[in-house]
């Protein structure tokens, strides 16, 4: 790699924060301060972190294996599984309930005890307001329906909303509000939890191992996200595509014949009030 590419590279790492998965990947790699810093501003509790896991594959016998992006346990022995999601859909409630169950997998020894089973957490950090209820953080927990009593499975999931901005006679607290401001800040000089800071100006200096760990392995973390970009791009165009085609379908089909409405609306996957409602459009 000449001089100028490694330039160029530096500068897109300098401009990188937390949010970014190749930056995430090497910020938590032995640093438990960092992880309690983000967990004990959004638990209800403090917790003291005993050992990190980054970027680890959790195998599943019978299904799709899961890559956790932190994997932290407590002094107590419980489970804190930490995901970065820029995308909205990479932080969907199915997402969430895939990974709970996969710690559990983890969190139970063989012939152990079902009320053995410690509590879990799985925590989203994500870039924009998934659940829509402009909260700084969600709190997702199992529930009895009719008297909305907690099930208490010891099944937690948390949101972590870094779209949130501070509001009049916000009471969130200062803690929480940096940690949000600290996850989405590339310039180490304006960070302000004290153990987030340090680490981003020590990964950022000139003479970081991390800084050029991220520079070897830029291209390719480009490659994967131009490649996410245009899957989607090409679902996209899918979509757009099968929904002009039952336009045309819609407007021309019969009110009455061989080819019923119920066959059509299948075909394009959709429900028949689906395809109604189309139709009405053209």
């Amino acid at each position: 790699m000449n001089q100028s590419t490694k330039e160029r590279h530096y500068k897109i790492i300098d401009n990188m924060c937390i949010m970014d998965d190749l930056m995430m990947s090497v910020f938590f790699t032995n640093r438990p301060e960092c992880v309690e810093a983000i967990l004990n501003a959004i638990l209800p509790f403090k917790i003291t972190v005993e050992k990190i896991d980054t970027q680890i594959e959790q195998k599943n016998g019978y299904g799709r294996n899961v890559t956790f992006d932190i994997l932290a346990k407590d002094e107590n022995g419980k489970f804190y599984n930490i995901e970065v999601q820029r995308r909205s859909k990479g932080a969907s409630p199915k997402r969430a309930r895939y990974h709970s169950s996969m710690i559990d997998t983890r969190a139970l020894g063989h012939r152990q005890d079902y009320e053995e089973l410690l509590d879990t957490y799985v925590v989203f950090i994500t870039e924009h307001d998934v659940l829509k209820d402009d909260e700084p953080v969600y709190y997702i927990e199992r529930t009895v329906t009719k008297s909305n009593k907690l099930f208490n499975d010891g099944s937690h999931i948390i949101y972590l909303n870094t779209a949130y901005k501070k509001k009049e006679n916000d009471n969130t607290s200062k803690e929480l509000l940096d940690i949000i401001h600290d996850i989405k800040c590339s310039n180490p000089a304006l960070m302000i939890n004290k153990y987030l800071k340090a680490r981003m100006e020590e990964i950022k200096s000139s003479e970081s191992k991390e800084r050029d760990y991220m520079n070897k392995e830029l291209r390719a973390y480009i490659d994967e996200i131009l490649e996410e970009e245009r899957e989607e791009m090409r679902e996209e165009g899918r979509a757009e595509g099968i929904a002009e085609q039952a336009k045309k379908i819609a407007k021309n089909i019969p009110s009455s014949g061989e080819i019923t409405v119920d066959l059509i609306a299948n075909l394009f996957g959709m429900t028949v009030e689906e395809f109604n409602a189309l139709k009405a459009t053209v």
